[in-house]
């Protein structure tokens, strides 16, 4: 049982609107403008399985045009996030100055940074941290 792509595709996309984000989640909080980008931050759970992503989204616009997209939360497998993150945005592993800490940097059509912190005990989920920018 895979993590939906197209439902990651559906979240991580720089085509969506104000309007779009609004209407994706009664509980979206619109932050006040920083510089010439205004930031919309909802809930995201993919589902309940080891490999689904839950935690804080955030959009960032200037205008209707989305600029930046960052994503804070969990996973108990983030691999299949990773696979995504490759193959639609260009992300690749590099060395980081923290060997504790997963690092993927994307600078094709956009740029990115990811960060992966692997849990501290079995049960625990690994913490993602996750910007990417147009």
């Amino acid at each position: 049982d895979s993590l939906d792509t197209q439902n990651l595709a559906q979240v991580f996309r720089f085509d969506i609107t104000p309007d779009q984000v609004r209407q994706a989640s009664n509980r979206v909080n619109v932050g006040a403008p920083v510089g010439k980008l205004r930031g919309y931050r909802l809930p995201l759970v993919t589902g309940n399985a080891a490999h689904d992503i839950s935690g804080s989204l955030a959009y960032f616009f200037e205008g209707a045009q989305a600029r930046r997209i960052t994503f804070e939360g969990s996973s108990s497998d983030p691999r299949p996030l990773i696979e995504f993150l490759r193959q639609q945005f260009g992300f690749q592993r590099v060395n980081s100055r923290n060997p504790g800490v997963e690092t993927y940097s994307a600078r094709t059509n956009c740029s990115g940074l990811l960060r992966i912190t692997p849990a501290t005990h079995s049960n625990a989920r690994c913490q993602i941290d996750l910007s990417i920018a147009r």
